[in-house]
């Protein structure tokens, strides 16, 4: 009988001593996992954090970029635009200003009887006059040629090769579609070339007297 008490008492302290080291060590598990775990997390949740972060960045950085790019790409463009207006308004004074000092000098060689200088003068300051827009020197121009210079080319007075080219030259210009809309000088191409038409005429005649 006391053989089996001894035996049922080795078994009841073995399994109680088994249960309470199981007990220990199920809350030293316990234990070990409460606090690995949240490490872990927030382990995990900071290089989440880190590499949005980073993405971020780098996404803002390029976004800074593009942005910087097309602002001075804009900022060019407007520059050279301005640049470009400007220029042309520039080269259009600079014609009216030759156009009016070859008006000036036409005058000159017609006070000098010089017609052939004074019609190369007067188509010089026509063509100036197209280019800077000067309606009233072109005008003016072009009445000179045909009332004050074409009629008094003959043998003595003769028009130079180079005028006889710069008069074709003159009359295409006008004619262009460009430059001639709704016909504005028609009236004045026909006068010039009815005059020059005159003014061969009188310098093969005289040629033929002589």
């Amino acid at each position: 009988m006391n053989d089996y008490l001894e035996i049922i008492t080795k078994v009841n302290s073995f399994y109680t001593g088994a249960f309470s080291q199981l007990v220990i060590y199920t809350a030293a598990l316990l234990a070990f996992v409460g606090i690995l775990i949240p490490i872990i997390i927030q382990f995990y949740q900071n290089r989440a954090v880190k590499l949005e972060k980073e993405n971020l960045e780098h996404h803002l950085t390029e976004l800074t970029k593009t942005i910087k790019s097309e602002l001075l790409e804009k900022i060019n463009n407007e520059i050279s635009t301005k640049f470009e207006i400007l220029e042309d308004k520039l080269n259009i004074e600079i014609a009216k200003a030759r156009a009016s000092s070859f008006l000036v000098q036409g005058q000159l060689c017609l006070d000098n009887n010089k017609y052939n200088e004074a019609l190369n003068s007067y188509m010089i300051s026509a063509l100036l006059s197209l280019n800077g827009k000067d309606e009233m020197n072109l005008q003016s121009s072009l009445e000179a040629i045909t009332t004050s210079c074409l009629p008094h080319i003959n043998n003595q007075n003769k028009i130079s090769d180079q005028c006889k080219t710069r008069l074709n030259d003159l009359l295409q210009i006008l004619g262009d579609k460009r430059n001639n809309i709704n016909g504005r000088y028609e009236h004045a191409i026909n006068n010039i070339d009815q005059n020059y038409k005159k003014a061969e005429a009188r310098m093969s005649i005289d040629k033929a007297n002589s």
